[in-house]
């Protein structure tokens, strides 16, 4: 599955400090995210080659044309180069790396949408709501939708009328292992200097999340009263999660964030503006209905079992 970039922001030249390492790398927001081995994009995307080998003479060519070179640093697209891709169709981009008697090679291809400043927006999976004021791409390691926005910054609320049963059935696993988490009583966990998170830096992040490794997040979000509002989870790279929830990424960070509020109701649990208050009574619903009614029996109803608030 290609990525999708929605916003290229920036010439390389003047943000090629930020690029952290090895590989291809677009901009987004002043900083940089990683591009996957093939993409598709308008033709105002703005591309870094960072070398494998510190110091090596990177060449760069253009759909097979004569090669350019760079030696030791980040090399970036010419004004021709982006004049050419900007070109509708597929174009490959190759780079060749030596360093004394090593050499190594990389390509990246390149699909152009149009010859207009502003790309193409992604075709949505099913269920999925974009907000058009946050840029987003779709990883293609596993098809989620990722924002590139905070997640207070984001206005994503799920679609869950347009969402597949599996995929209700995957959000509400999730859901139901937070809720455990947030009727806890968060031992081992500690306030951070800022006051808005709790850690407990000997839970490791998972290798990859699964609603198993859910009830147990490294770090979780608190309100101003203290209350746990809900738990954050990294993973690289997220496993597929289906349309409900929605992941982000911070500037140039290759971890992928998703967080899950301390909610009974599935809209509320994976939207992405911040939960104020934790609701923690009663079963899990699904739009105001009960998740058993709607996805029928053996759907997980977790319950606030608690005899006394955490």
């Amino acid at each position: 599955m290609a990525a999708t970039l929605l916003v290229p922001i920036a010439p390389a030249a003047s943000a090629q400090d930020q690029v952290p390492s090895p590989g291809w790398w677009f901009a987004v927001d002043g900083g940089w995210l990683p591009v996957p081995a093939a993409f598709v994009a308008g033709p105002d995307v703005t591309l870094a080659y960072v070398p494998f080998l510190s110091g090596a003479v990177v060449e760069l060519s253009v759909d097979g044309g004569t090669a350019r070179s760079a030696s030791g640093q980040a090399i970036g697209l010419s004004d021709e180069e982006r004049s050419q891709l900007a070109e509708p169709g597929t174009h490959e981009l190759l780079t060749t790396e030596t360093l004394g008697d090593q050499t190594t090679s990389k390509s990246l291809t390149f699909t152009t949408e149009g010859t207009t400043s502003a790309p193409a927006a992604p075709a949505q999976t099913t269920g999925r709501s974009a907000d058009p004021g946050c840029p987003t791409h779709v990883d293609s390691r596993n098809g989620n939708l990722v924002s590139h926005c905070g997640a207070n910054a984001d206005s994503y609320v799920p679609d869950l009328a347009n969402a597949s049963t599996e995929d209700l059935r995957l959000a509400v696993a999730y859901q139901e292992a937070t809720l455990d988490f947030c009727r806890s009583d968060h031992s081992g966990y500690s306030r951070d200097t800022q006051g808005q998170h709790i850690r407990n830096p000997s839970i490791a992040e998972p290798d990859v999340l699964t609603p198993e490794a859910a009830a147990t997040p490294r770090a979780a979000v608190v309100n101003s009263q203290g209350e746990v509002v809900g738990a954050f989870y990294n993973s690289i790279p997220m496993p597929n999660l289906g349309s409900v929830p929605r992941a982000h990424q911070h500037h140039g960070r290759p971890k992928v964030m998703l967080h899950i509020w301390c909610s009974t109701e599935l809209t509320e649990a994976f939207q992405t503006k911040h939960l104020e208050q934790p609701r923690l009574d009663g079963p899990i619903t699904i739009g105001g209905r009960p998740a058993a009614d709607v996805l029928g029996t053996g759907t997980p109803t977790a319950t606030d079992t608690r005899t006394s608030a955490p």
